[in-house]
């Protein structure tokens, strides 16, 4: 609801067409709640938590891939299990976080 509060005020004051809304966040673990936050008026979205999992995972050797594997394998997954509009809406944010990662 931040994020619907936030771009409706960017909307009120005229500055939303200048703005984009990035959210990082660990509780973004689901496919509705990705769409959820697109639909609030999120430009983009960071599911750290996710990332982070990983990482150590891959770090203390309990899945057999190697870091940039991993994140591709998740969201392929993540992304086969959306709707077409999510898919398309989600290989974006992949792509805008782990950039914001240096990956």
């Amino acid at each position: 609801l931040a994020v619907s509060a936030v771009h409706h005020y960017l909307i009120s004051v005229g500055k939303r067409v200048q703005t984009a809304l990035i959210v990082e966040s660990g509780e973004i673990r689901e496919v509705m709640h990705a769409a959820l936050l697109l639909g609030y008026g999120a430009s983009a979205l960071c599911p750290y938590m996710t990332f982070a999992v990983l990482y150590d995972l891959v770090k203390h050797h309990k899945i057999q891939e190697e870091y940039a594997t991993a994140v591709n394998l998740v969201g392929e997954v993540g992304l086969s299990r959306g709707s077409g509009s999510e898919k398309a809406s989600q290989q974006g944010e992949k792509a805008s976080c782990l950039h914001s990662f240096g990956y």
